[in-house]
């Protein structure tokens, strides 16, 4: 859908068909989001709307091995999370052959900023690596993050994140795209947080996460009633934590426990 203009120049050798050279600039004007996601394999990203795309495209004996490409791209639609609301993204790109390179992509709804700088694969079997950046005062919009974890870990950072209507959360790192799979090596600053009234202060983690796992090299909050020092993850369903816990209430963690929470230390 949406429109296109542009023009193209091929050239061909008539004994020699298979082989071309293609030159185009193109232009469109309100394509879907969702289709494009959709064409890149990257359908979970929940946002929605319509593209302006200026770029120039040069194609070799019709291979699209050979593809090479450059322009920008401004995206205006809505993120459809938990809280809906409208969204303003920008980016400039370079493909070379199954790799999009992304440059300045950034993404601004009123509640969150996001960032991305780096390679996309655009192939399932293709590799990639950028920086990822992501900060906001809504943390509504991080419950997504939580659906591999099991309802033992749910819920208690549920309850966190809907308590903790001050808070901001900032999550920054390196992602490493491979076999269809992202995984973010990185750092999550946030507070302050509280939970049933009492205050748990900030939290500070540096964690390696992707679809499926989630490993915590360290946990740390400071600077509230709670305190807490821990690492470990979830591997193959079993969430597990390893540490030290200050001035945690016994119900907290009687329920924890009747919900197969294991934590030692």
């Amino acid at each position: 859908d949406g429109s296109a203009a542009g023009d193209c120049v091929i050239a061909w050798d008539p004994d020699k068909p298979e082989q071309s050279d293609l030159k185009a600039r193109l232009s469109l004007e309100g394509s879907s989001v969702r289709e494009l996601l959709k064409l890149l394999d990257l359908e979970e990203i929940p946002i929605s709307g319509r593209v302006r795309h200026r770029g120039e495209y040069h194609l070799r004996n019709r291979d699209v091995a050979t593809l090479e490409a450059s322009g920008s791209v401004v995206l205006e639609g809505s993120l459809d999370d938990l809280h809906p609301e409208p969204l303003k993204g920008t980016a400039r790109f370079r493909v070379r052959g199954k790799v999009l390179e992304l440059k300045q992509a950034q993404a601004s709804p009123r509640t969150l900023k996001a960032s991305y700088e780096g390679t996309v694969p655009l192939e399932k079997s293709g590799a990639g690596k950028g920086k990822f950046f992501l900060t906001t005062g809504d943390l509504a919009h991080v419950y997504s993050l939580l659906g591999p974890l099991p309802d033992a870990a749910r819920g208690p950072i549920s309850e966190i994140l809907t308590s903790s209507k001050e808070a901001r959360i900032a999550l920054q790192g390196d992602v490493a795209w491979n076999e269809g799979q992202a995984w973010l090596d990185g750092t999550v600053q946030s507070g302050p947080l509280s939970l049933r009234g009492i205050a748990l202060g900030d939290l500070n983690a540096d964690l390696v996460a992707s679809p499926r796992s989630l490993e915590l090299r360290s946990l740390v909050l400071s600077g509230g009633s709670v305190t807490l020092n821990v690492s470990g993850g979830l591997q193959e369903g079993s969430f597990h934590l390893t540490g030290e816990a200050g001035h945690v209430p016994v119900g907290w963690i009687q329920q924890w426990v009747s919900l197969s929470y294991p934590v030692s230390g």
